[in-house]
């Protein structure tokens, strides 16, 4: 079953839309996301659910789109750029 999801990112304050389907694992869905953004995601996923303040972060990549609880109309925030040792880090 697909789902559109909302991507937030906070880099540039684009926001995106994307349509994934449940069987996806969060690691695909942030390969997905990058490609969407134009660039590499380095840190994990946050997602915000539909009337919620607060972001969770989506730290166990290996679960479906399913399992991981994301609904249709759920916001995946996407950090903003760290410079570390010279590096920039996404």
């Amino acid at each position: 079953m697909s789902k559109t999801i909302y991507i937030k990112d906070l880099t540039n304050d684009n926001d995106y839309e994307l349509t994934v389907e449940d069987n996806i694992t969060i690691s695909q869905l942030k390969v997905l996301i990058g490609n969407k953004i134009g660039r590499q995601i380095q840190n994990k996923l946050m997602i915000k659910k539909n009337h919620r303040n607060n972001p969770t972060s989506l730290n166990d990549e290996t679960l479906t789109v399913k399992k991981a609880h994301i609904k249709n109309g759920d916001t995946i925030i996407v950090g903003k750029v760290q410079v570390q040792g010279g590096l920039l880090l996404y």
